[in-house]
């Protein structure tokens, strides 16, 4: 019956980039996870950012700013890369993540931070329509926490992506196809946050993130 209900939720799930999927308990606060090869010559540590290598997307190495939009999730263990070493990587539900210099506040974003790009920084918002264009959004903090401590952050399918919000545009849908790689997709949402200019130009918030 177990391997029942397993086969029917993966038959459910989206698919979630190039790593093995592992499916415990979100409810239970255990996060689904991916495993991942890690960069040889690189050391992922334990609830830091970690994002795919551009040079072989088969792996993973630490977070930095030079990709920033490209960060997958957080590291549930200190891995160095050599020899086919690989570290789970926590893609949804609730992880331990470093806080970056200006500490963390309970239900603010989370994106990198700006001093250590492997840490969670505070996005000082609580809605993506406010972040910048272009930044990765990790999920939200739980709670308030100090910088250089760890605090428990809900990465959400809904917020695991890069806003792009206050593009403009001179229509009321947008249809747009991002290719970014064999069996991924990005899911578009687009809302429509003010009235059209005296030009036609109406304002529109939109957040694409990997399904």
């Amino acid at each position: 019956m177990n391997h029942l209900i397993q086969l029917s939720l993966l038959a459910t799930m989206p698919m979630l980039l190039l790593g093995q999927i592992n499916l415990p308990s979100v409810a239970n606060g255990i996060p689904i996870s991916e495993t991942w090869t890690v960069t040889s010559g690189t050391t992922v540590n334990q609830y830091t950012l970690v994002q795919r290598d551009s040079h072989n997307p088969t792996m993973v190495k630490p977070a930095s700013v030079a990709s920033g939009s490209d960060v997958l999730g957080i590291a549930m263990t200190t891995v160095t890369g050599g020899s086919g070493a690989t570290v789970q990587v926590a893609r949804y539900g609730q992880i331990s993540c470093y806080v970056d210099t200006g500490g963390a506040a309970h239900g603010d974003l989370a994106v990198m931070g700006s001093t250590n790009n492997t840490y969670c920084g505070d996005s000082t918002q609580t809605n993506v329509a406010g972040v910048a264009i272009g930044t990765r959004v990790i999920g939200y903090f739980l709670s308030n926490a100090i910088a250089n401590s760890t605090v428990i952050v809900e990465l959400t399918p809904g917020l695991m992506g890069t806003s792009i919000t206050g593009v403009p545009v001179t229509a009321t849908t947008i249809t747009a196809t991002y290719a970014v790689g064999a069996g991924h997709y990005l899911i578009i949402q687009a809302v429509n946050n003010a009235t059209s200019t005296s030009a036609g130009v109406a304002a529109w918030g939109v957040m694409c993130q990997p399904n």
